[in-house]
This record gives structure tokens, sequence and C-alpha cells, in this order.
């Protein structure tokens, strides 16, 4: 039998070589694209209470350096001011579904634990000031600190976070350190963390 032209073997390799390039590109995007949780200090990033993949290392363990203007008194407001509050970071837009789903459950927590000190802050990708207002007058009031991000992910704010994606919610404790960070952030998850760091409110 004679050999295989030189030819033949050479594209066989290509293809091979691109066949794995393809397959390592499409892997690495579906695992990208999952939900992202992180819990700071935790032994096991994997943990299953909560039921969603975890990154097994924060990409900081402070919350990074971060200012805004407030809807509701054009102030300026910087992680600095935060510093001993415990608070949550919620970046969000009117037109994102899974942002506006999650906002009872979240008002129903913030009622509970604003008086023992918790806040949240509510970072808008909205293309508008106006229509963040009418949303809060028309569907939910959201009785917390407001904020928009006009370059979206581009502005800086997102940028120092690492965004990759809509809704994601950043937990700080009181030493401006990430306590939790995830793109799901389930009430009872979110209760948990709340009372091991600011208290149940029972005596």
């Amino acid at each position: 039998m004679k050999n295989l032209p030189y030819w033949i073997s050479a594209t066989t390799m290509l293809f091979v070589v691109t066949m794995l390039f393809v397959t390592t590109t499409l892997v690495a995007a579906t695992l990208g694209a999952q939900p992202r949780e992180t819990v700071v200090g935790r032994d096991d990033p994997r943990s299953e209470d909560s039921g969603i993949a975890r990154d097994t290392i924060a990409h900081a363990a402070r919350v990074p350096a971060f200012v805004f203007v407030s809807l509701d008194d054009s102030s300026l407001v910087s992680h600095a001011q935060l510093e001993g509050t415990v608070y949550l970071v919620d970046f969000w837009a009117t037109w994102c579904p899974p942002c506006v789903e999650a906002l009872p459950a979240l008002e129903q927590v913030y009622e509970e634990f604003h008086p023992r000190g918790f806040e949240i802050i509510s970072l808008s990708f909205d293309h508008s000031d106006e229509r963040i207002r009418h949303f809060r007058e028309k569907r939910f009031t959201m009785p917390w600190l407001h904020g928009r991000l006009a370059g979206g992910f581009s502005d800086i704010v997102s940028i120092s976070f690492h965004l990759q994606n809509i809704p994601h919610y950043v937990l700080v404790g009181r030493d401006g350190r990430i306590l939790a960070e995830a793109d799901e952030m389930p009430a009872d998850r979110l209760r948990a963390l709340l009372i091991d760091n600011v208290g149940s409110g029972e005596e």
C-alpha cells in the first residue's frame, strides 16, 4: 500500500486541531454562562446549600472602590461612606425580567433587616433616570439607595466589579469586605447571611 500524500496528513492534522479548539471554546463559554456565586472565607467553595455553582476564588476580598450619584437627592454615595454598614449592591435594570422578579422578596428582606442596619444599593443599567423613577412609582417602591450606571457594562463601576451580566448581587460586611457574591440571591440565602452579620432581631 502506498503512503498517503503529505498534504492529506497535514490537512487531517489541521482539522483535528481546529475541532479541538472549537470544542474547548464551546465548553469554556458554557461554563462561563452559568450563575456565579462566591462566598468569601468558606472552606468548600461548592457548598450545596444554595444549589448554585460558585467561583472557587473571590475576585476581591474587599469591595471595589465606587461612587455614584443618588437618584433621590443627587448626592454622591461612595463605598467609604458605607463602611460600618452591611449592605447589598444590586446590579439591575427595569427591562431585566429576573431582576424584577427578585424585587418582592428583596423588599421583604429589606423591611425585615433594615431596622438592624442593613442597606441596599440598586445600581441600574437603564438609559434614563426617569424610567427608574416611573418604575418605582408604578411597580415597586424599592425604598433604598439608587443610582444609575450610564455606561452599562462599560461603566467604571461595572468594570471595577468585573460584571458579566445582570442581575448580580454583592453582599458587603461592616468592614468593607465581600461576604457573598452571586448572579442569584434567594431570599432564604440572604436572610441566613444577614442573621449571621446583623442579627435576627429576636430577643
